[in-house]
């Protein structure tokens, strides 16, 4: 989502897509979009610590603490597999080293530290804010960052979060084989990219999750307004009158 005035509609969408969909900004508050947080990238490509990479210094940092409370997850369902054993044998990833501990003692160590949070949360929330971060310039490789030196900033940029749970119940889901293979053909080059996601290589379509209702109505409900091309209007008008959405359609003229 970008929070964008409708003058510079045309402009945007001759770069990002011709068709746009309009939410208000208490729609899409409900829909639980948050503004990304823009971090400067290095200057340079020199591996001393200087103060431009301190962008870089956070995002690690929080992917690390992320991982941490992994491994600590990780103990506590050790405890709740061998719960009828007295001593639990990890092995260490890098050495291949051996270790045993007492079972109680590892719980109760794991309480005192843990106390009633559950880490699941803190890998979520985690995870979440990982996903918000993104870089204030072009990337340094495809632009000269004195030309534009904030590129995505003034994209103003919000993002829908993945994986929240609400109640119980997990917001977005899984699309269809119907839906995956409607939104794969609509852009193959996009979708079908093959992506680096939290250490895994798959296809960006195979990131792609849909929010269905929002407080037990449509989303297509909260939706403002539809604005396509001039030349996309018919179409455009006689797809949106099957869910009497006609009465949204704005036309965009990029000429």
């Amino acid at each position: 989502m970008t929070m964008l005035p409708t003058h510079q509609l045309a402009n945007h969408s001759s770069h990002f897509g011709p068709v746009s969909l309009e939410f208000s900004a208490l729609s899409a508050r409900k829909l639980g979009a948050v503004p990304l947080i823009y971090l400067p990238q290095a200057a340079s490509d020199q591996s001393q610590a200087t103060l431009d990479k301190v962008g870089y210094f956070f995002v690690y940092r929080i992917a690390e603490l992320q991982q941490l409370c992994e491994r600590v997850f990780g103990l506590q369902q050790s405890i709740t597999q061998h719960a009828g054993s007295d001593l639990i044998t990890f092995k260490e990833a890098e050495s291949g080293q051996s270790l045993r501990i007492n079972n109680r003692q590892l719980q109760a160590l794991l309480k005192i530290i843990i106390g009633q949070n559950d880490l699941r949360e803190f890998v979520g929330v985690l995870t979440a804010l990982s996903s918000l971060f993104y870089p204030t310039d072009a990337f340094r490789h495809s632009v000269d960052l004195t030309e534009d030196p904030l590129y995505y900033y003034f994209q103003r940029e919000w993002r829908l979060l993945s994986g929240l749970t609400v109640d119980g119940d997990r917001i977005d889901g899984p699309l269809t084989s119907d839906e995956r293979k409607m939104v794969l053909d609509s852009n193959p080059d996009f979708f079908g990219k093959n992506i680096t996601l939290r250490h895994r290589q798959l296809q960006r379509i195979d990131a792609c999750t849909i929010i269905r209702t929002v407080e037990g109505r449509p989303v297509r409900e909260l939706v403002s307004s539809v604005s396509v091309p001039t030349e996309w209007e018919d179409k455009t008008r006689n797809l949106l009158n099957e869910f009497d959405m006609g009465s949204l359609l704005r036309t965009i003229d990029n000429g």
